[in-house]
């Protein structure tokens, strides 16, 4: 029979292993429950959210700006503009006001604008280059606009005769013949035709439904202006719509 020491035999090394063993797993078991334990607290941690406002450049306040009284009566008066009507502006003269888009958009329909405005314009010197002259600043300028000059041109009949007054390759002839006329109660435009090779301004007073009552304003004509070359014409239909309705 065998001694509780023969079954068991006592090895100094298997039990310094076993020993070691059992150190090693009690110790993975104390670091993992610690670090679960760490983890969890780490979960349930709330989490404080802190909004951080940033503060950025103060927006500058509006100015205000106070309006004078010049300002005032310029505003006032710019109102006061209705449509046909154009306010006379430093340096303007009826040449560059015809030739504006917002009015005529053609320089040589100025008779159109001296006829409209002859009470406004009475008090200035007739001259050759009066076309060219600066007009008083401020002074308010009647005109036709597109729309009446349509109109206009719709209670025409399509055969229209004219008298043609003078023919000339400068405007010096035509500028105070024309004024005369108008003063005289005469409807006259302007034109340009070349004939010859050479350009021709033509000064033209209108519009009349037959020969005859153009033959007896022709007549008309050549009396007051002294002259003895003037004659009738029937104008085409461009002409007619260019310079009818004004």
């Amino acid at each position: 029979m065998y001694s509780d020491d023969n079954r068991f035999p006592c090895n100094p090394f298997c039990r310094g292993n076993f020993l070691s063993a059992f150190l090693s797993i009690s110790l993975v078991f104390f670091l993992s429950g610690a670090c679960s334990k760490e983890s969890r607290e780490e979960v349930q941690r709330p989490k404080v959210v802190v909004s951080i406002k940033k503060s950025g450049p103060e927006k500058p306040r509006p100015s205000v700006v106070k309006k004078t009284a010049a300002d005032e009566r310029k505003q006032q008066e710019a109102a006061k503009v209705k449509e046909g009507h154009y306010k006379v502006r430093k340096g303007d003269s009826l040449l560059n006001i015809s030739a504006r888009q917002d009015v005529y958009g053609d320089p040589m329909k100025w008779p159109s604008l001296y006829r409209l405005n002859m009470n406004g314009l009475s008090g200035m010197e007739i001259t050759k280059g009066f076309p060219a002259v600066a007009l008083p600043e401020g002074l308010e300028l009647k005109f036709v606009t597109t729309a009446k000059a349509s109109e206009e041109l719709n209670k025409m009949g399509r055969d229209i005769w004219v008298v043609n007054v003078h023919s000339s390759e400068t405007s010096e002839q035509i500028v105070p013949a024309a004024i005369t006329l108008m003063k005289k109660g005469y409807c006259v435009y302007i034109t340009t035709a070349e004939v010859g090779g050479k350009g021709w301004i033509r000064l033209r007073s209108g519009f009349y439904g037959k020969r005859q009552t153009a033959d007896a304003a022709g007549k008309e004509i050549m009396s007051i202006l002294e002259i003895s070359d003037a004659w009738v014409a029937k104008i085409g239909e461009t002409e007619l719509e260019e310079y009818g309705g004004y």
